[in-house]
């Protein structure tokens, strides 16, 4: 009310303040203030020149004199991304330079942020720690506003308002709330994201209440299997483009909802999740990544009780583990994931799962063709080519037909191995 009293009786008056929240007055200009840069991977610029890490080297300097960033820079610049160059938390983190080196200090930090703290004299009691500076934040909101926000603590790589609403409950007044708190930065993409040590803040407080961490993890994770299921149609038809770019900027909630989904060993969300996952990783060239989840679904899978749905679930994640294995030439694993496969078909007396390439005798073909085998690969394909046309399987039905004319050594042609 001061600043807004000032204002009417001296109307040519200009006042610069900081603050972590918004004033809201009529004349407002907000400059919103970030974290001072820090190293993210550019190359070919030295960290020294970065401000985030000369200050810690100032800093540290002061604890240790013989500090060097010679010795220390990969934790050093370690610290600096893990505090996303927060001017205070580097500060802090560079006090314990006197007992620790940067290594030591990063995975500190890693372990929670309850750790940047000082015991400094001079410095005021609310800059001592994160934790004080957090919770001062955090008794200012609403307990609505708190509900939400230990529910946003599940995002991983900021997050957009649809998946907000869903998995946390967040209104639009709220998120707006939580942006003029400075506690969300929207971004012109349509995301918002949390800093990191604030997301630890947080998620300890989401951890505090008794079974709020499951609840909104299956959330977050039937969301996040529902947006690729969403997108499988697109990935597999003419907006192959338009869906990656969509599940791009998600793939680290993705990760993580396909991570959940596998410790828990939830069949449905991996059921939904499976053959989109699988096409993006493929298309991105990512296929140590996706042989690595679809191993691990499978061994999780197959520790539950066997019933139809999971039975349907692992023939998918086998036909994947089949396809990326033929990637890395590890053709006798891909050969007993396929046979698994087809046991399961036979004892299931059902055809194929719509998708891409989810029949047995295709990557078969593939195997028989690399190993110069091509009659045997044409006669493969020539099997699948006919049961794909009689189940109406119109995707299988393609791949079918490349392989049934692979009887030329050394013929060019497209398949899911490309």
């Amino acid at each position: 009310k001061l600043v807004a009293d000032l204002l009417q009786a001296a109307p040519g008056v200009k006042l610069l303040v900081t603050s972590r929240e918004a004033l809201n007055l009529q004349g407002e200009w907000l400059y919103p203030l970030g974290g001072l840069p820090f190293p993210s991977g550019d190359p070919g610029r030295e960290p020294i020149f970065y401000d985030a890490v000369r200050l810690f080297v100032e800093r540290a300097q002061r604890v240790r004199p013989a500090f060097s960033l010679a010795g220390e820079e990969e934790g050093a610049v370690r610290i600096c991304q893990l505090v996303e160059g927060m001017p205070l938390a580097l500060e802090l983190a560079a006090s314990w330079a006197k007992t620790l080196n940067s290594a030591t200090i990063a995975a500190e930090i890693q372990r929670g942020q309850d750790f940047l703290s000082t015991s400094l004299r001079n410095v005021p009691q609310r800059h001592r720690s994160l934790q004080a500076v957090f919770h001062q934040t955090w008794n200012r909101l609403p307990e609505q506003a708190q509900a939400v926000l230990q529910r946003l603590s599940v995002f991983r790589g900021g997050f957009r308002r649809q998946a907000a609403e869903q998995v946390a409950g967040a209104t639009l007044p709220i998120l707006s709330a939580l942006v003029d708190k400075s506690i969300l930065h929207w971004q012109p993409d349509g995301r918002y994201r949390m800093h990191g040590l604030l997301r630890q803040y947080t998620a300890d407080q989401l951890a505090g209440s008794a079974g709020a961490v499951e609840r909104t993890r299956d959330e977050h994770c039937a969301y996040y299997g529902g947006f690729l299921h969403n997108r499988l149609g697109n990935l597999m038809g003419g907006r192959q483009r338009d869906a990656m770019l969509e599940i791009e900027p998600d793939l680290e909630n993705i990760r993580a909802a396909w991570q959940w989904a596998v410790d828990g060993a939830k069949v449905a969300e991996l059921q939904k999740s499976v053959q989109a996952l699988s096409l993006f990783y493929q298309f991105q060239s990512r296929y140590l990544e996706a042989a690595q989840a679809m191993d691990a679904a499978i061994e999780s899978v197959t520790r539950e009780v066997t019933d139809q749905q999971t039975d349907l679930l692992l023939t998918a994640l086998l036909v994947e583990q089949a396809w990326f294995s033929i990637r890395f030439g590890q053709l006798e694993k891909a050969e007993s994931a396929l046979e698994e496969c087809q046991k399961v078909y036979h004892r299931l007396d059902i055809p194929p799962i719509p998708g891409q390439g989810t029949d047995p005798l295709l990557p078969l073909g593939i195997i028989a063709s690399i190993r110069g085998d091509y009659e045997q690969a044409a006669r493969l394909g020539e099997q699948a080519r006919q049961a794909s046309e009689s189940q109406g399987h119109t995707w299988n039905r393609q791949f079918a037909h490349v392989e049934s004319h692979k009887v030329v050594p050394g013929k060019v042609s497209q398949s899911r191995t490309g």
